[in-house]
């Protein structure tokens, strides 16, 4: 954690400001002062935004140990889940889908277990059906794989975080819009005291005093 101490000068008729604090920071109030004026800021918050996500639908997990399954698995048995769902969402019938965990042997044996999945946020007709390396379109089960939808989805707008200093608190920015600088006239403050400044990134306080 860096420290700062506030210089000691001769008394002045205009208030010393300091360069703005932009990071976690401690400050020492130096002798003679007893009050400080502050301004500043706190993070900058995020515009709503268009971003791209993606649900597994099937996922594929070859074991070479004892098998406790039955059956026969083969690749093309899962052809159709992942479009099935993509879909779906594309006609937004459901957001609401089975999601597959299939364990396979190398005798072909298996088990699986079903997972009711939602997807709570998508936007309609961006859904892709996607596969990972190593899934195969026909016959028997070799190795692990997984199949799965891909889609875009808005990302809600943000208040930035806070920025404090002296039991005060300067407010970030909504939604994207530009940072408001809040100002604190005559905070009282005790000579050699430290007082902790937490300071998210893209926040600013500056700290101005009379000697």
């Amino acid at each position: 954690m860096k420290a700062w101490m506030l210089a000691a000068f001769g008394r002045s008729a205009e208030p010393i400001t300091l360069p703005p604090f932009t990071e976690d920071i401690v400050v020492t109030i130096p002798a003679g002062v007893a009050y400080v004026s502050l301004s500043g800021h706190g993070a900058a918050g995020e515009p709503s935004k268009i971003v791209d996500a993606s649900s597994q639908v099937v996922f594929v997990n070859y074991r070479t140990d004892v098998s406790t399954g039955t059956g026969n698995a083969t690749w093309d048995a899962l052809q159709g889940l992942a479009p099935a769902v993509a879909n779906m969402l594309n006609n937004g019938n459901s957001s609401s889908y089975d999601r597959y965990a299939i364990d396979v042997w190398p005798d072909g044996t298996n088990t699986f277990q079903a997972f009711d999945t939602f997807i709570s946020s998508y936007i309609r007709g961006t859904a892709v059906a996607t596969t990972s390396a190593g899934w195969k379109t026909s016959g028997p089960i070799q190795n692990s794989a997984s199949s799965s939808v891909t889609y875009k989805r808005e990302s809600p707008a943000t208040t930035g975080a806070s920025a404090t200093g002296f039991g005060r608190t300067f407010a970030g920015g909504q939604y994207g819009q530009p940072t408001p600088t809040t100002t604190f006239n005559d905070v009282p403050v005790t000579p050699g005291q430290q007082y902790q400044l937490r300071i998210p990134a893209g926040g600013s306080i500056t700290i101005s005093y009379y000697q």
